[in-house]
């Protein structure tokens, strides 16, 4: 993966992070309608890359794909930690081109995903970059995901 990987210490700074290399969000604004349309084709692809790794996330106890549409650009997934497939990060930044260049898929990783599930790490891919904290730079590379 020839991306430029940012290291964020905490929550707080991985969601800065995020906001700043994201961008505004006066780009998905101005896509107006198409933007939905487009956004529901990415949420498409990124099911189409992990539900054969992980199965479907509708009743799994492992992830979560968030549907619902805010505008903002980023596509919200939670995994329970030690379950996303880490081997699938350089299939899913390939999704963010055309006109999903500007997205940002979100990766928040918790020890479990059950309501209160303590936040243990985040990965979140644009199409240039990687933001990550300290536990999604371990595991990606113990998993070869990222040259760092």
């Amino acid at each position: 993966m020839g991306s430029s990987v940012h290291l964020a210490s905490s929550e707080a700074e991985y969601w800065a992070e995020v906001q700043r290399l994201k961008g505004s969000s006066d780009f998905f604004d101005e896509q107006g309608d198409a933007h939905g349309h487009i956004d529901g084709d990415l949420q498409e692809a990124l099911e189409n890359v992990l539900v054969p790794l992980v199965g479907p996330w509708e009743g799994s106890d492992i992830w979560f794909h968030n549907q619902d549409f805010y505008g903002d650009g980023i596509r919200a997934l939670s995994f329970r930690a030690g379950s996303f497939p880490w081997s699938a990060v350089t299939s899913l930044q390939k999704l963010l081109f055309g006109e999903s260049a500007r997205f940002c898929i979100s990766v928040v990783l918790y020890e479990t995903l059950e309501v209160g599930g303590r936040w243990i790490g985040a990965m979140a891919i644009l199409q240039e970059q990687v933001i990550v904290t300290a536990y999604a730079l371990e595991m990606l590379r113990m998993h070869d995901g990222v040259e760092t």
